[in-house]
């Protein structure tokens, strides 16, 4: 796959191993859907995750009521399983 950053289009770019736990930076709780894309049904949270090596990932949080998310959790990365051999990577709070 070639990659292009957005807005030069340049095709210089690495791969970077990134952390798969993160924490909650900021977030919203989606309402209103606008069709099926990610497989779930409103509400669900949205958020910015910032990972250890200072990278923020937009993501999705699964794995609580969206009212249980706030800035500061700790969650791991997973993945959504939304049918037609597609997935979602998402983050969930972090167990124990």
């Amino acid at each position: 796959m070639i990659l292009r950053l957005r807005y030069c289009s340049s095709e210089d770019v690495e791969e970077v191993a990134l952390s798969n736990r993160g924490k909650v930076w900021s977030y919203t709780i989606v309402y209103e859907g606008y069709g099926n894309l990610v497989g779930l049904t409103p509400p669900y949270a949205a958020a910015f995750v910032e990972l250890p090596e200072g990278a923020y990932v937009h993501s999705l949080i699964v794995g609580c009521n969206p009212e249980e998310v706030k800035v500061g959790m700790n969650v791991e990365s997973d993945f959504l399983d939304i049918g037609k051999q597609q997935v979602v990577y998402v983050f969930k709070p972090v167990s124990g």
